[in-house]
């Protein structure tokens, strides 16, 4: 019962002694930490000066007192070593995410899914080994940031990728995304929706503006595009259709948020780094080595 005391008693002390010493945001983001990852709330130096205070004796103390006392110990070390319980909670935090992230890799390699490719825009050979599927917003902040990842992974695997893209407006929060949309299909038109994606993608400043028009023809003009084709091909309400056709294909295969990528069906979320997009890649691209060495066999 004794140490079921102390590390309950821990906790909590931890916790109110954290957001005295640390008062405001910061105490309240450390706050939430504390009471999500309690395990790193032992961390050793408190533990064993907690242990030490909390040592059976041959004379029982009151339970106030005993309290009193693990608040005496808790309070000093932290006030002379703060950085110690943060450093601990976010290395702990940082441990939780990297096996949630494990998991999610293994879960996701199990379920794949087949995602239909016609009448989309593509990038690099068709029958390249790996095939990524882009479903994007070109007013979503998160689909701006993963487009130079996206550039890279493109680079690196000249040759072996072939990308994908479709459209998943948010429309009840991103008001221009449809247009937007309606843009680049107007470019591609011409052949230039890869390069009029990337325009959309990196200056989205410019083009949520109550009258989006002028900066799309001037984006176009800037490509070489034939203008006055360019403006004429963005009302043609073919694209709403196409962009609606997406919408749906993506709520079916479970895509709620941008970007959402399939790669061999593999489903990765978010706007997530190189180093995975590199991971799920190699190891669909050793899959199909494999395949096919057992085929010659």
């Amino acid at each position: 019962m004794r140490e079921v005391f102390c590390i309950e008693a821990l906790e909590v002390l931890l916790l109110k002694l954290w957001q005295d010493y640390k008062p405001g945001a910061e105490s309240r983001r450390h706050g939430d930490l504390l009471m999500r990852f309690s395990p790193a709330l032992l961390f050793l130096a408190a533990a064993l000066m907690v242990c030490a205070a909390c040592a059976p004796k041959e004379k029982k103390e009151d339970p106030a007192a005993e309290k009193k006392k693990i608040e005496s110990i808790v309070k000093e070390y932290i006030r002379s070593h703060p950085e110690e319980l943060a450093d601990s909670l976010n290395k702990y935090a940082a441990d939780r995410r990297g096996k949630e992230q494990e998991l999610k890799f293994k879960q996701s390699l199990t379920n794949r899914v087949s995602v239909p490719l016609e009448g989309s825009f593509s990038q690099g050979d068709e029958n390249a080994p790996v095939t990524l599927v882009e479903f994007s917003d070109f007013e979503c902040p998160f689909c701006a940031r993963v487009n130079d990842t996206l550039k890279q992974i493109r680079n690196k695997y000249d040759g072996k990728l072939r990308v994908v893209f479709k459209n998943f407006p948010l429309v009840s929060i991103h008001h221009k995304a449809i247009e937007a949309a309606r843009a680049a299909m107007a470019a591609g038109e011409q052949g230039k929706f890869w390069e009029y994606r990337n325009i959309l993608l990196s200056r989205q400043g410019l083009w949520k503006v109550a009258d989006s028009k002028p900066v799309f023809l001037k984006f176009a003009e800037g490509l070489g595009l034939d203008k006055d084709r360019f403006a004429k091909d963005m009302e043609n309400k073919e694209y709403d259709k196409h962009v609606q056709d997406d919408m749906k294909l993506g709520q079916s295969l479970g895509v709620r948020a941008t970007p959402t990528f399939f790669i061999n069906g593999v489903m990765v979320q978010g706007a997530v780094g190189l180093d995975y997009f590199e991971r799920v890649i190699d190891t669909l691209l050793s899959e199909k080595d494999a395949g096919d060495k057992n085929k010659k066999e």
